[in-house]
């Protein structure tokens, strides 16, 4: 029976520990990649909208921003840019008698 070389049984295992090293940075890596294309500022835009209609918070906001915009095109289709007192006063009017109500 042959002895056992101490020498190279330490080189298989700093050998298999370099491996499982390698190994485990790869996975950290491809980690880190994904990590950092989910904090991109548009995957995290589009993951709030998918979160968004799910949520009453979210409910509240997409209504106050449907509502905004809604207003902001009534405000220009119907007064455009006001260029007297006059179309000020019917403008403000117009945004008082228009504006949800909440019981």
């Amino acid at each position: 029976m042959k002895p056992v070389d101490q020498r190279i049984v330490l080189l298989e295992h700093i050998f298999l520990s370099e491996s499982k090293q390698a190994e485990a940075l790869e996975e950290l890596k491809a980690q880190f990649r994904l990590t950092e294309e989910s904090l991109k500022p548009i995957n995290l835009v589009k993951s709030t909208l998918n979160d968004v209609p799910f949520s009453a918070i979210g409910k509240g906001i997409l209504n106050g921003i449907v509502g905004l915009s809604t207003g902001y095109i009534a405000q220009k289709t119907v007064f455009g840019i006001p260029l007297n007192p006059i179309q000020n006063i019917l403008k403000s009017a117009f945004q008082f008698l228009t504006k949800k109500r909440n019981p």
